[in-house]
């Protein structure tokens, strides 16, 4: 496809979610500029809702205010044909959930040293976030709300960049939620979030801990056959150690055991305490792995998308591939939850203050929206 979108020159459809879609596209400009982007536009059967804009140009005002190398940058807000739209910096490359995918339908699980590195990589990331100030210096208190393998792109050049900061809750956010509404995908909430509760930056840091559990034993984590039993799985708390289905090193266990902290006291206080613990791990015999490695992994990943041929000085270089139509894939379904009694309990804190308060039936989730209740 090939459509003209104001200064913009759309050339695929890459992504579209409950609110947005977006295009790989190409920015135009004088004397043959021209720049590739990322473009995010409302959806134009939602485009005329006021609460829909508000929180599109709410995401844009926040996330053109964080300027780091693991963040993809904001470009441009604007208007084109009568609908809102983001330019953002286009990542060449695949979704941390794309790599899982791939990787569960090989049977194979990725390396624990490359889960380290991508974990420093979105802390990173994150503690920018949480600390980022205002132009007059006035912290931003931004929480992503939203962090999940579908929103951490890898590049074919071995960056990591966390995208779409669309649900982020921050202090001088137009839009607000209605107190004890669930943002974010259900398999990736923190126990305070599936309660309903205030939410500070540790929010973050134990949906960061579901998306590396799952990462070093190529299961799911909190995932079940419905949204109900998911949100009341998060609740109660209890997961197996990762080593209990993936060879998995004992440092980097603990790691990921404190980033799944149900207790908030006993979970990381910070993003930057997490990278240090994970950067001392990799400094005292962790095997190397940089961003020359996650590129060979990527490559090797999906190599289809590259071809060899001989260069100009005869030597043998991967070029991009000539692109072909996609196959249609279907994902495997997620694997049965374990049973309770495999649970070891010492593994994380005992959760006694994310358990079920009396009000809460076992079979109900109160305070908080489910998809299925939105749309009633």
């Amino acid at each position: 496809m090939q459509e003209r979108f104001g200064r913009y020159e759309l050339l695929e459809r890459i992504g579209v979610g409950g609110m947005a879609e977006v295009f790989r596209a190409v920015q135009r400009g004088a004397a043959g500029f021209s720049r590739p982007v990322a473009i995010k536009r409302i959806l134009p059967h939602i485009a005329s809702d006021p609460e829909t804009v508000e929180m599109f140009i709410d995401e844009a005002k926040l996330a053109v205010q964080l300027s780091h190398p693991n963040i993809a940058q904001i470009f441009d807000l604007g208007q084109a044909e009568g609908q809102y739209f983001i330019a953002m910096e286009y990542v060449d490359g695949h979704s941390l959930e794309t790599i899982w995918d791939r990787w569960a339908e090989r049977q194979r699980r990725l390396p624990a040293e490359a889960v380290a590195h991508l974990l420093v990589q979105v802390c990173e990331a994150l503690h920018h976030a949480h600390f980022a100030e205002d132009a007059e210096g006035r912290p931003l208190g931004i929480i992503h709300r939203d962090v999940s393998p579908s929103n951490v792109l890898i590049s074919f050049n071995g960056e990591v960049k966390v995208i779409d900061f669309g649900l982020a809750k921050a202090e001088n956010r137009v839009s607000r939620t209605r107190d004890g509404m669930v943002k974010g995908k259900l398999a990736y909430l923190s126990p305070e979030q599936a309660h309903g509760r205030p939410l500070d930056r540790r929010s973050d840091l134990f949906s960061l801990g579901v998306c590396a559990w799952e990462l070093l034993t190529g299961k799911r984590a909190f995932r079940r056959d419905d949204d109900r039993k998911t949100v009341l799985a998060i609740r109660a708390g209890k997961i197996d150690p990762p080593s209990r289905h993936a060879v998995v090193p004992e440092p980097l266990e603990r790691i990921v055991g404190r980033l799944l902290a149900t207790q908030l006291e006993l979970r990381y206080r910070t993003a930057l305490e997490a990278r240090e613990d994970l950067e001392a791990w990799q400094r005292q015999g962790g095997p190397e792995f940089g961003r020359r490695n996650l590129t060979a992994l990527m490559r090797s990943t999906f190599p289809e998308r590259f071809a060899e041929e001989p260069g100009a000085n005869g030597a043998i270089e991967l070029v991009r591939a000539k692109p072909k139509e996609a196959a249609t894939r279907t994902r495997p379904p997620p694997p049965p939850p374990s049973p309770a009694d495999t649970v070891d309990e010492d593994w994380v804190d005992d959760a006694t203050d994310v358990r079920p308060h009396p009000a809460d039936a076992a079979d109900t989730v109160p305070g908080i929206e489910l998809p299925e209740e939105r749309d009633r």
